[in-house]
């Protein structure tokens, strides 16, 4: 054995790429990392024991070491391939029988090799010539040889090719990671068609210094361009339903494709965070986090309008998973929910308003008097039920027909709820016909009657219609008094009905207890 300077380089070279495989491994969660790693594996034994061929100076020894050598070259091409697929997540059915058919080529291969004296199938007419302090080994190629020249080369253009059909779909920093190793995968591919050609100037195989470099820079993008916490996720079984707008989140937690709805309705979703953690770009939505930092699939709805988007979205999260239990990829669908958010608010208007003068209807006054009551019990406070009648009602819808009565229930109303806008917590809502009922929690019975003045006072006050040329006025009835139950607020209802009736027959334009 005979140390020199190039196998020296060849020895530091291959521990170099052991500590980049083992950098690789250390991301195994990763996917592509550890595939990636065992690349790297098998180039540094490659290039340790080309290191040791340079050392030999005896033809038995250099081939003993082109035998180790080999059970890595040998496998090279089925690894590479299985680490594109792999990273690019790329799923067809051809996957595993390629990846078979190479490894059992690699296998046949290596036996050859080992026996290539007897057969010649290798190389054959194999000997030693001095250049300098170093022992080359030269031969004659064989067929198996250029066969394993040919899908070498086969499975660095085939790599490359995968990459560039995922390049012309990419964003951000995914495209830039598949442009850089595009770029990598061109120097062994470069090197070796100059080795196989005769074009270096060099007697010694120099391949060792290009898988070198592709295995330094592929590190580089490890620790720079976060290589494996960002691996692409086939986008055909994304976008399912494209009338939807849709986020994919890779496993790592990265947003890695959206489709053009998305960006239409989300303006904030643009090019620009394609490669950004999923996490700090919705972070805006707390509620949306929550559900993704515990990988539920959920609905839920938010509110997108403080971001440029419709005031009401549904955020439906749904997981793809491909049965990988240590990967979680989702998909984030979006659904502009604004017009079935108003059309609800609409039902929920009519179903708790009355139609013509928009106060609260009969069946939904009780229900929302019912927190004023508890609260009145609770704190042991009377309560007061104020009646309303337009005075003459009947006369005005017989002499001017019922739009013109509608016309007097509106106005009339909508003087009533004005003047009640200045009393905490009063409630009114239309009782039926021209009546109208006021709730007044935690308040006395003198409380009640300066209200009911001010009420009765204030359509005294309305601008006299031009359709009737008369003026309006109401009939008022006030109860008050404590309530030990809910029910007993009808008890109060009746009472102040009976006061509005006594104002009624004494004329009208009177408030009654």
């Amino acid at each position: 054995m005979h140390v020199n300077i190039i196998s020296l380089i060849w020895i530091l070279s291959s521990f170099i790429v052991l500590f980049d495989g083992w950098l690789c491994l250390s991301r195994k969660k990763f996917r592509g990392s550890k595939e990636f790693a065992i690349v790297n594996f098998t180039i540094a034994w490659y290039v340790f024991f080309t290191a040791f061929e340079l050392m030999s100076v005896e033809l038995d020894q250099v081939l003993f070491f082109t035998h180790l050598e080999y059970i890595a070259t040998t496998f090279l091409p089925a690894l590479l391939i299985n680490f594109v697929l792999k990273f690019l997540d790329y799923d067809s059915p051809y996957n595993k029988p390629i990846l078979i058919a190479l490894s059992i080529i690699a296998f046949a291969e290596m036996i050859l090799q080992w026996t290539t004296t007897r057969h010649g199938l290798v190389y054959r007419n194999v000997q030693l010539q001095a250049y300098g302090n170093l022992w080359v080994i030269h031969f004659e190629k064989g067929p198996v040889y250029i066969l394993g020249s040919i899908i070498q080369e086969l499975s660095i253009i085939g790599s490359m090719i995968l990459f560039m059909n995922s390049l012309s779909k990419a964003k951000g920093t995914l495209r830039t990671q598949l442009s850089l190793m595009i770029i990598v995968l061109c120097i062994p591919l470069a090197v070796f068609l100059l080795y196989i050609f005769s074009a270096i100037p060099v007697p010694y195989d120099i391949n060792p210094f290009s898988f070198t470099l592709v295995s330094i820079f592929t590190t580089f993008m490890l620790l720079r361009v976060d290589m494996f916490a960002f691996a692409p996720v086939k986008q055909g079984r994304v976008f399912m339903s494209m009338r939807e707008s849709c986020v994919i989140v890779d496993e790592n937690g990265r947003i890695v494709d959206m489709n053009q709805r998305t960006k239409e309705m989300l303006p904030f979703l643009n090019s620009d965070v394609i490669g950004e953690k999923a996490l700090d770009v919705f972070a805006i939505f707390p509620s949306l986090i929550e559900a993704m930092i515990h990988h539920e699939e959920q609905e839920i709805e938010l509110n997108a309008s403080f971001v440029g988007g419709p005031e009401w979205i549904l955020a439906k999260i749904s997981l793809l998973n491909d049965d990988r239990k240590d990967s979680i990829v989702y998909a984030i669908f979006f659904e502009d929910t604004t017009e079935r958010h108003r059309m609800l608010e609409s039902l929920q208007y009519y179903a708790t308003r009355d139609d013509l003068t928009g106060l609260f209807n009969r069946r939904y006054f009780y229900e929302a008097i019912k927190p004023g009551i508890i609260a009145s019990i609770t704190k042991d406070t009377e309560v007061s039920i104020i009646m309303i009648d337009i005075d003459s009602f009947k006369e005005v819808n017989d002499a001017y027909g019922h739009a013109i009565g509608d016309k007097v229930l509106r106005s009339c109303a909508k003087v009533l709820a004005a003047k009640l806008e200045s009393e905490s917590d009063a409630i009114i809502g239309r009782f039926g016909g021209d009546e109208f009922i006021v709730f007044l929690p935690q308040a006395s019975l003198e409380e009640a009657k300066r209200i009911a003045e001010k009420l009765r006072l204030s359509v005294v006050a309305m601008p006299i219609l031009e359709e009737i040329e008369q003026p309006l006025h109401i009939s008022v009835g006030i109860a008050a008094g404590q309530i030990a139950r809910l029910e007993e607020i009808e008890m109060l209802i009746s009472k102040a009905d009976d006061a509005l009736y006594k104002a009624k027959r004494s004329g009208g334009n009177l408030v009654c207890v």
